[in-house]
């Protein structure tokens, strides 16, 4: 017979595989190389090859594995594989009915004078260790996958609202470009010293009067400061600056916000996102908005004098019939048994709380006031009957005074 490449294959690995038969395949007989005391029994009183290996199986492999085992030991087809196999020799790996996992090699050993295959070692280990280290590197492996989708789905999601951002190393004062809007391409390398980015934006981006606040609070001292833990909450986690920029000839007012990632040993800012939008329609809406309220305010004081010059007037207006209503009641008291004296200070008495009635009517009908809705209407009127209603509440206060 014709030794194969492996003369000494079944001496060399007897510390490394829980059991080692040789497959004598002319002879269809298993001989144990290796193998406790129970497994050797049991391919003892198996009369031939297949016999032992069904054995096997019954007593260590569960029932849904069975077929691919029986699959792999079939020795009919057994030559033939081994030939296709480019590295000539097959593996299979199972779990036991112990729940260990179990890798089974069959290699050549041995060919006959006319070059066919005499006898096959088969080599059963445990590779539990191995299978696990295996899953738990492809589970790590999916698991950064969907880290890095789900990374790229916010950076797709960010890019929806902000035109640029940075991935900043404050410490080391470094930047990575995550995104870079168009019309700032040319002027922003993918990566270099996050002072000298913003150095550049400064000189080429910025409007004269913004430039100081950015110069101010985006270098890696400020960020550290502003960002540190003692002045973070769940609320708070970033600072930002507004600014005007000039694109396409054309006026925007943009912000830039500097948001933390994460803190050194020393509770400070190390890694932050620094993410530049366009809010000019936000600033178009909020500047409306605060022309309307200063309207609203301006004439809501407007209202406001006009109500208390009303009320300073109407104060006067109110005395004056009360005064004359008063000064009537007086000269009533003063003739009491002058009943025309008595007629007299009636009907002026009468005249005078009409009047203050219409006052007090003007003085609730204020909605008018506040409105703004005066309107001055043309009526003719009788001059004499006018001063005639006027003379009466008058006239005892110019009597008191001695007019």
């Amino acid at each position: 017979m014709q030794e194969a490449a492996y003369p000494s294959l079944s001496e060399s690995l007897r510390n490394v595989y829980l059991l080692q038969v040789r497959l004598c395949l002319a002879q269809d007989r298993m001989e144990v190389l290796q193998a406790k005391a129970p497994v050797r029994a049991l391919i003892a009183a198996a009369p031939d090859v297949e016999s032992a290996i069904r054995q096997l199986a019954d007593a260590f492999v569960p029932e849904e594995t069975k077929p691919a085992c029986a699959a792999f030991a079939d020795l009919a087809s057994l030559p033939r594989r081994l030939e296709e196999k480019p590295e000539h020799y097959l593996t299979i790996v199972f779990r036991a009915l112990d729940g260990r996992w179990l890798l089974a090699t069959a290699l050549p050993e041995t060919y006959a004078a006319d070059g066919s295959l005499a006898t096959v070692l088969a080599l059963v280990r445990d590779a539990t260790p191995q299978i696990i280290e295996r899953r738990t590197a492809q589970q790590n492996l999916v698991h950064a996958y969907e880290q890095l989708e789900e990374s790229v789905n916010i950076l797709h999601s960010l890019q929806n609202i902000y035109f640029t951002g940075f991935y900043v190393d404050v410490v080391h004062d470094r930047y990575k470009a995550l995104f870079v809007a168009p019309w700032l391409t040319e002027m922003t390398p993918q990566e270099g010293r996050f002072s000298t980015i913003v150095q550049t934006y400064v000189e080429n981006c910025i409007f004269p009067d913004d430039r100081a606040e950015w110069l101010q609070k985006l270098t890696p001292a400020y960020i550290r400061a502003a960002l540190q833990r003692e002045n973070l909450s769940l609320v708070r986690q970033s600072f930002s600056i507004d600014y005007r920029s000039i694109r396409h000839g054309q006026q925007r007012w943009c912000r830039i916000s500097v948001i933390v990632v994460d803190l050194d040993a020393s509770d400070c800012a190390s890694h932050v996102l620094a993410v530049l939008e366009d809010i000019t329609e936000y600033k178009t809406r909020k500047l409306e908005q605060q022309r309307r309220l200063a309207e609203a305010a301006q004439a809501a004081q407007q209202a406001n004098a006009a109500k208390t010059e009303f009320l300073h007037r109407i104060s006067h207006d109110i005395r004056t019939p009360i005064n004359g209503i008063q000064g009537m009641l007086h000269i009533a008291d003063h003739y009491p048994d002058d009943p025309v004296r008595q007629k007299q200070c009636r009907d002026k008495i009468r005249s005078a709380s009409s009047y203050l009635l219409d006052l007090v009517n003007d003085v609730l009908n204020m909605s008018k006031l506040e409105s703004g809705n005066f309107a001055m209407e043309l009526q003719p009127f009788d001059m004499d009957e006018l001063l005639g209603q006027i003379n009466p509440i008058m006239e005892a206060q110019a009597v008191e005074k001695g007019v």
